[in-house]
């Protein structure tokens, strides 16, 4: 009647949807890195004040 979504579910969706997400920025990362690569361009090295993605990766 009011489209009610559970609490737990909807954090299941997010989470789900979360893991995508950081599936598909790895996945381009990688991508862009290699591609920089075999151009031979230097890419800018992250700074110590952003989050790694393994950092990130860790509070799911």
């Amino acid at each position: 009647m009011f489209n009610h979504i559970a609490k737990e579910k909807r954090l299941q969706q997010l989470e789900t949807e979360n893991r995508l997400l950081r599936s598909k920025l790895a996945e381009t990362v990688s991508q862009t890195e290699y591609i920089a690569m075999m151009n031979d361009i230097e890419l800018p090295s992250e700074t110590a004040g952003q989050e790694t993605m393994e950092e990130a990766g860790t509070n799911d």
